[in-house]
This record gives structure tokens, C-alpha cells and sequence, in this order.
């Protein structure tokens, strides 16, 4: 799981303020709790995790949301399969 924000944070650059900012506990939260629905796909799973993520901060533009599957049932042996979202508001 890499989820990766985009937005106008100079105010947090030039305060050194954490409420200035997006909060990396509260993204944690998001996704944990995304991660705990059931899901057939894992892009339905980014796709909640992102879409959540841009409703939650008026500072966030966009997000990048990667979601990997560990050992998929694809018939060989792989480490995983990972999907990447881009979103935009």
C-alpha cells in the first residue's frame, strides 16, 4: 500500500505547523478503514482509499493510491500484483 497526496502546502512549508497541513494519521485512519471492507478488487479498494482521501482536506488536488495483492491466484508463483490509481478533484 503507497498512497502519495498532492496539493498547495506552502503555508505548512513556510509555518513549520502541523495544522497547516494534510495529517498523515488521519490519511493512515482512511485507509485502514478501507482496507477493512470487503473487496473482489483491489482497484476498488484504491478507488475507495482515494476517493475518501480527496473528500477529506480541502488542501489535497490529487492522489496516488497503490494497493498490492500478496500471492494473487493467478496460477504462478509471483510476489504480488499491484494496482495504481491516479484521482483528481
Amino acid at each position: 500500500m503507497s498512497v502519495v497526496v498532492c496539493g498547495n502546502f506552502a503555508k505548512a512549508c513556510i509555518s513549520d505547523n502541523v495544522d497547516d497541513t494534510v495529517s498523515y494519521a488521519e490519511l493512515y485512519e482512511i485507509t485502514k478503514r478501507a482496507m477493512q471492507q470487503p473487496s473482489a478488487l483491489i482497484e476498488n479498494v484504491a478507488y475507495r482509499i482515494g476517493q475518501t482521501i480527496l473528500d477529506s482536506s480541502l488542501l489535497i488536488d490529487s492522489v496516488e493510491v497503490e494497493v498490492c495483492k500478496i500471492n494473487p491466484p493467478m496460477g504462478a508463483q509471483s510476489d504480488g500484483a499491484s494496482i495504481i490509481i491516479n484521482m483528481t478533484k
